[in-house]
């Protein structure tokens, strides 16, 4: 059987109790969410959860506010201080021994923007991230998305990691 997996996003209680709670019906992992703010630091929630007997899988980068955290946004400025924002994320939470970035190559495009820039500049994010990742031992995972985001189709998501 396959392990099961949980995300910590949409407010899911970051106790003790909870965690134990999780763990006896079945949760293996969780994915833990950086989209959301905790009433503790990473190594405290990190320490629980691994009291609990549960294994945390990945960690998932922000995607709200979207204005905030797109990665194919076109202004080098507003990527470049997503890179820095997700740079700290990263080293923060990889040196507790997380090694996997799950990420969203876009969030819903406007209509008329250029999807081709869009790549581009996603691509470009992409890149630097992965940097960040492999000098912390880390990897980052993209994810496939909606219709109105990059990364929509397998053809898609291939193209955007470079195949």
């Amino acid at each position: 059987m396959f392990p099961v997996g949980i995300t910590t996003d949409y407010g899911l209680p970051m106790t003790g109790q909870s965690l134990a709670d999780m763990k006896e019906n079945g949760i293996d992992y969780i994915e833990l969410s950086l989209n959301r703010t905790y009433d503790m630091d990473f190594s405290q929630i990190v320490q629980l959860v691994k009291e609990a007997g549960i294994g945390i899988w990945s960690a998932h980068l922000p995607y709200r506010p979207v204005d905030q955290v797109d990665i194919s946004l076109e202004s080098p400025t507003l990527r470049q201080n997503i890179v820095t924002h997700f740079t700290e994320l990263i080293q923060q939470v990889s040196d507790l021994g997380v090694d996997k970035f799950v990420l969203h190559p876009s969030t819903p495009l406007p209509e008329g923007c250029d999807r081709e820039e869009r790549k581009k500049c996603s691509m470009d994010t992409m890149d630097k991230l992965a940097e960040v990742a492999c000098r912390c031992g880390a990897v980052i995972a993209v994810e496939d998305m909606t219709l109105r985001c990059l990364g929509n189709s397998a053809e898609e998501l291939t193209e955007l990691m470079g195949g």
